[in-house]
């Protein structure tokens, strides 16, 4: 009896030693690496970026000699990991659980497409880790898990603030802002000609911004519908020229936004641009006058104190081009969230992260407690709609209402309003 109850002694002091409990990790060694596995698809330039901006949240801490926790300096490491997410979601599951199984992360940070958030959100809540989504929107997925068992997906947070309806609302509040701007040069209904690829989420906003921009005051003089990976839009952008459109609604992305930016700049189209053109991934090259939707992160305008310092540094990585995806805001937070704490123990880094305002890209903001997705705080904004102006200069012209930035008017060119006189 004694040598039993001597090896259950031994056995659990073992494994307090190990730091490696039923689930997850909850101490650390002195000395011992942190490692962060980053998820994404690392084959397309969206997970390049991931990579890009995850090292540039951790630099600061290693050249310092690494994390300081309870007296002992902790570097941190990167584990790339390919979620293939674009063309298969079950890569995203496997490479999830290889991370933690075989890597030993003591946490995740990643994932774009809402099937692969929600498979990672399972092998994260599995295994009691710490998973940081960086998807675009929060999706319907992330709310119902956490409304369904919250003691199940507490482990599951993101860095979205909004879901689609609200890049939706976003859109309608340029487009919106653009009318307003046509109108004010003497035209009483502005025209717009919808471009918006052929999908799923596109039929969605295309049923709604139908209905609102015609509520709005507006003229749809048609829709086109082409493919992200077009290569050539010269069919599409001569009939929206003959259509005469004031505004040129465009939502699409890939190669399609590549050549729809050089082929409307050859015909020369009489129309503001707005939505989100995806002709705007190297600096100075979107669409003169078109106002895009675009992150923080991607603006060379003071918004916050630290959007322009990450805006310069990321340029120089990504050989010049603007960033996509942003994992920088997840992996600082949760290292200045294991700071706070002062260990690994889950419980009390996610009360952390639920408590704290955290200093992002954007601005201040805090985690919702109760579903994990952010609120930004002093009228700081996810996104803005910026108006691209010759010579490379650009300006916020969206949100009209208050915000940490004071919006410009909407400038529109003297040759189109003359064209406009014209139709």
């Amino acid at each position: 009896m004694k040598f039993r109850l001597c090896v259950v002694a031994i056995m659990i002091s073992m494994i307090g030693f190990s730091g490696l409990p039923a689930h997850g990790k909850s101490r650390i060694k002195p000395g011992e690496t942190i490692k962060i596995g980053i998820i994404g698809p690392m084959a397309l330039r969206t997970g390049a970026h991931m990579m890009i901006t995850s090292e540039m949240g951790i630099e600061s801490y290693n050249m310092a000699g690494g994390i300081e926790i309870n007296g002992s300096k902790h570097k941190v490491e990167l584990i790339k990991i390919d979620s293939n997410e674009f063309h298969n979601v079950a890569d995203a599951a496997t490479g999830a659980e290889r991370a933690i199984t075989r890597d030993d992360v003591h946490f995740l940070v990643g994932g774009v497409l809402d099937e692969a958030v929600a498979v990672i959100q399972e092998i994260a809540a599995d295994n009691e880790i710490i998973y940081v989504s960086t998807a675009y929107t929060v999706s319907e997925n992330h709310i119902k898990h956490l409304r369904k068992d919250y003691d199940r997906y507490r482990y599951c947070f993101t860095t979205a603030s909004a879901g689609a309806p609200a890049l939706a609302t976003a859109h309608i509040g340029i487009i919106e802002t653009i009318a307003n701007a046509v109108k004010a040069v003497g035209v009483e209904k502005p025209k717009v000609a919808q471009l918006v690829a052929k999908s799923r989420p596109g039929d969605a906003i295309l049923g709604l911004t139908t209905k609102v921009f015609t509520a709005k005051g507006m003229e749809i003089v048609g829709d086109w519908r082409p493919s992200n990976q077009a290569t050539d839009l010269r069919a599409e952008t001569a009939a929206i020229k003959t259509s005469q459109p004031n505004i040129i609604y465009a939502l699409f992305s890939g190669s399609a936004g590549l050549v729809f930016g050089k082929q409307i700049k050859e015909l020369k189209i009489p129309a503001i641009v707005g939505g989100s053109p995806a002709s705007s991934l190297f600096p100075n090259q979107g669409i003169e006058y078109s106002v895009t939707m675009m992150g923080p992160q991607s603006i060379a305008t003071k918004i916050s104190d630290n959007n322009l310092e990450f805006y310069h540094k990321f340029l120089k990585r990504s050989k010049n081009e603007l960033c996509i995806i942003n994992a920088y805001d997840a992996v600082a937070f949760l290292l200045k969230a294991v700071e706070k704490t002062g260990d690994l123990k889950a419980d009390q880094i996610i009360k952390t992260l639920e408590t704290e305002t955290w200093s992002a890209i954007a601005g201040d903001m805090k985690f919702d407690p109760k579903y994990h997705k952010t609120k930004f705080l002093n009228d700081y904004r996810p996104v803005y709609g910026v108006q691209k102006l010759p010579g490379g200069k650009q300006v916020i012209v969206w949100p009209t209402k208050k915000t940490a930035v004071e919006p410009h008017p909407v400038m529109i060119p003297e040759w189109m309003i003359e064209s406009w006189k014209k139709m």
